[in-house]
């Protein structure tokens, strides 16, 4: 099993590489847990800004014009099982450098292809607040498909010390790392949420309407997303009241943001 931990931080010493660190380290005691750690740190990739030209949404991001290394990073994610994204906060927020990752996979967020795998999402700061950070990340993991088991926002010192680390916050990462093995061993994929429900229903009626957008109509047509029994990305089958309530919250949504 393949968990992939990326890492937005410039500096491979640095608190939020070293958190990716240590829960490797605690998934590790777990002697019936097999799995295969990978640390992606994406300032080792060439990844330019995304200029909104729109390719990789009316064709496919193989296309896209800009030719650096992005498509190597997205072939290591389609690989993993897990995805642990990682972020220092920088002026309230993620990194420059996992922002440009967010921002290339924005085509993700129209043609949703990750709802088989699972995300975590960790950002680490000095002082300021994680929450914008984690929100940010959270609100794009949860469009491109994932299911997301958990964020963690971690106040450290400016300066990286392991012990010190540890020893704070110790069994902040063994809950991490015990929500991750119990839900990977399971194999299971939680029933979608009323808000994730929600989005999916509003997407589908917007992609039903758009047949000039050929290639993401198809796209979603294809995957069987615009069946009249479908009702999310994955086969699930809901409550009646569940189901009411995102029909109740996605009609919301369309008369107020559509």
């Amino acid at each position: 099993m393949k968990i992939l931990s990326i890492i937005g931080s410039g500096r491979k010493n640095g608190n939020t590489a070293l958190v990716s660190q240590l829960i490797e380290q605690q998934l590790s005691q777990d002697p019936t847990f097999d799995f295969d750690y990978e640390h992606l740190y994406i300032n080792d990739y060439r990844i330019l800004p995304c200029i909104g030209c729109r390719t990789c949404f009316n064709k496919i991001e193989m296309f896209c014009p800009l030719k650096d290394d992005f498509l190597q990073i997205k072939s290591k994610i389609d690989k993993a099982t897990l995805i642990i994204f990682a972020t220092p906060v920088y002026v309230n927020d993620v990194s420059a450098l996992m922002k440009l990752l967010i921002d290339r996979l924005a085509f993700a967020t129209h043609r949703p292809q990750y709802f088989a795998k699972y995300a975590f999402v960790v950002a680490t700061t000095a002082l300021s607040n994680p929450r914008n950070a984690i929100r940010s990340l959270a609100s794009a993991i949860n469009v491109w498909g994932f299911h997301l088991i958990g964020t963690q926002g971690l106040k450290l010192k400016v300066l990286p010390d392991e012990e010190k680390i540890q020893a704070k916050y110790n069994k902040t990462i063994q809950k991490i790392t015990a929500k991750i093995t119990k839900i990977i061993k399971s194999n299971r994929i939680s029933s979608p949420t009323i808000l994730k429900l929600a989005i999916f229903k509003v997407q589908q009626n917007y992609w039903k309407s758009q047949q000039k957008m050929l290639y993401e109509y198809n796209y979603w047509k294809s995957n069987g997303f615009f069946d009249s029994d479908r009702v999310y990305f994955s086969e699930v089958s809901p409550p009646k009241w569940k189901k009411g309530m995102a029909g109740l919250l996605a009609w919301i949504i369309n008369s107020v943001f559509m």
